[in-house]
């Protein structure tokens, strides 16, 4: 064989250079990439770590107060943080609220492992509290209409009318004396729609007036 010339030579040796300097590359990009998995996996771990020791540090809370792990939700509205249980979201059968909750649907939940429910908390706040005391709020003006639109989302309307008829009732039975004018408007209210809660309070206001000044 005929000797390699020095430009041969060094051609080759820059060949095998480069060669080797692809792999490396290629290397490096692979251990890159590997590490950059790890480091993801890493904090997808410690992230769900977080999570699920936040959620036993509420549970514990919940416990604390006499609810049990299995009856206790911590909801997440809109990130006002609330506590109830199912047996309060679950009290309207038939209703979404209900289906949330008894497992019909599958809720959707925040980094913390709670329900998470993208609705006005001020309104829900208000709903959580008058399923579990039966006691509804009292609102005027627009809040009215807010609030009603809160509850059909919900599918319990028909208990929040059903309560407002109660109290409106209940009212009637205690009034001493009442005249046949105001007793008329509240009877039109009970078989109409109590949603109108602004009408029905003006109604009673009224009547108390003027039977304080009789």
């Amino acid at each position: 064989k005929e000797a390699m010339s020095a430009v041969e030579i060094s051609s080759k040796w820059r060949a095998e250079r480069e060669a080797q300097q692809e792999e490396w590359d290629a290397f490096s990009q692979f251990a890159e990439s590997k590490r950059s998995a790890l480091e993801t996996s890493q904090e997808v771990l410690r992230n769900d770590l977080k999570a699920r020791q936040t959620a036993w540090a509420e549970q514990h809370d919940l416990q604390k107060e006499g609810l049990t792990c299995g009856e206790a939700v911590v909801l997440n509205v809109r990130g006002s943080i609330m506590r109830s249980t199912r047996t309060t979201l679950t009290k309207v059968k038939g209703s979404l609220l209900a289906s949330l909750f008894n497992g019909e649907h599958r809720v959707v939940r925040d980094p913390a492992g709670r329900v998470f429910i993208n609705r006005d908390p001020k309104y829900f706040e208000a709903i959580l509290e008058g399923l579990r005391s039966a006691h509804w709020k009292a609102y005027s003006g627009n809040e009215i209409g807010l609030l009603m639109a809160e509850l059909e989302h919900f599918g319990i309307s028909e208990v929040y009318r059903g309560a407002m008829q109660s109290q409106l009732r209940s009212f009637h039975l205690e009034l001493d004396g009442p005249v046949q004018g105001y007793q008329n408007q509240l009877a039109a209210l009970r078989d109409g729609d109590p949603s109108t809660g602004i009408a029905a309070r003006y109604i009673i206001f009224k009547f108390s007036q003027e039977t304080t000044v009789r």
